[in-house]
């Protein structure tokens, strides 16, 4: 939970804190502090960072102040609050960078969530997604992801093309994934011999992007290049492959 509640904003004492406070109900500083394991002094700076977000409060009991946890509730409201603030600034933030100079970039990404990212940003474009994929690594690694990210790629109507080696676990992945109704307008693979077209990373292109991705879970690293000309030579090497690819479909 204390990690759950870091992704949810709080910083590590505070979220040690907050869950002591959860399972004492109230207490003074002290026992606060050692339910959570952690350093007096600092216990005092955190529940004033606590009642300040609005998830504790305190009232004096013969003038030492006793702390009381309020209702988790206020948590999730509070994230819902700045979800809508964000929303909202959204619009704007992205004029605003509209109006920067478009220059090529590259990035590094690490990790799974940073690959989370990548998906994440395919959605956004409202382009056709195309790549290489080695369905077998991404079904193994992102299995409970990949569920979500169908839906939306359903509810946003955003189409894909990939190339894949054919195995037993690639065969049944649009089944698994798309309703049968929808599948062949949001998703389309060719799958081609893997003992000649073997990938080890993965290969997206989409809007003005390349994402290269290794989904080894040894080195879970990629790289993002953002560039107009770039996309479109890889977009145009991609055509070209989806062509030649009816040769060497394995099934």
């Amino acid at each position: 939970m204390q990690e759950l509640l870091e992704k949810l904003g709080l910083y590590e004492d505070e979220a040690k804190v907050y869950l002591a406070l959860l399972e004492l109900g109230k207490g003074y500083v002290s026992s606060i502090a050692k339910h959570a394991k952690v350093h007096r002094v600092t216990t005092y700076h955190t529940l004033d960072n606590l009642i300040k977000k609005g998830l504790v409060s305190f009232s004096e009991e013969h003038r030492t102040k006793v702390y009381r946890v309020e209702n988790p509730e206020k948590l999730v409201k509070r994230q819902a609050e700045q979800l809508q603030v964000a929303e909202r600034l959204l619009p704007d933030l992205k004029a605003l960078m509209a109006i920067q100079p478009a220059k090529p970039s590259i990035r590094f990404i690490e990790g799974l969530e940073g690959i989370k990212g990548v998906f994440e940003e395919t959605l956004e474009t409202g382009d056709e997604i195309l790549g290489y994929s080695n369905v077998d690594h991404l079904v193994e690694l992102m299995q409970d992801y990949l569920h979500y990210y169908a839906r939306e790629r359903q509810k946003r109507k955003v189409r894909s093309r990939m190339l894949s080696p054919y195995t037993e676990p690639a065969r049944t992945f649009l089944s698994t994934y798309f309703p049968e109704d929808t599948r062949r307008e949001i998703a389309e693979i060719l799958y081609v011999d893997p003992n000649e077209f073997h990938f080890e990373n993965e290969v997206y292109i989409y809007g003005n992007k390349v994402a290269t991705i290794s989904l080894n879970a040894k080195e879970l690293i990629g790289i993002v290049v953002e560039s107009p000309r770039f996309a479109e030579t890889h977009r145009s090497i991609f055509n070209l492959s989806w062509l030649g690819a009816t040769s060497f479909i394995a099934g």
